[in-house]
């Protein structure tokens, strides 16, 4: 009975927008298989993730390749579905809006070729 250490990893699966699953036991190099545009972008600003695949038929689809272990890539995968969820139907950034109102540029004096004009120094 032969034991297959990639079988041994398994496959993580987070739901519709994403799946991981390991290409080799050692060293452990997983692929991540992604439906979201936002996590897909996050994916790719990784240094230690590369695409491998652009699905191109169907819907929103990229693959990226990570080397890490196998609880890194579980930890990686909750945090970034709690990320996806947490501005799910809110359609905006959680950034707050500022409450600055502008102040308008207070006026200085120009001449007719529109240079500024020295003060006067009246007594």
């Amino acid at each position: 009975m032969s034991h297959d250490p990639i079988e041994a990893l398994g496959e993580i699966s987070g739901g519709e927008l994403l799946h991981a699953w390991p290409v080799c036991a050692k060293p452990q190099a997983w692929w991540i298989q992604v439906h979201s545009p936002r996590l897909a972008k996050y994916l790719g600003r990784r240094k230690d993730c590369r695409r491998v695949a652009v699905g191109v038929a169907g819907g929103y689809l990229r693959t990226y390749e990570i080397a890490r272990t196998r609880p890194f890539v579980v930890r990686l995968i909750r945090r970034m579905l709690r990320g996806e969820d947490a501005n799910e139907g809110s359609g905006r950034s959680n950034w707050p809006e500022t409450r600055r109102t502008p102040v308008a540029a207070p006026t200085i004096p120009r001449n007719c070729r529109g240079a500024f004009q020295a003060a006067s120094l009246e007594v």
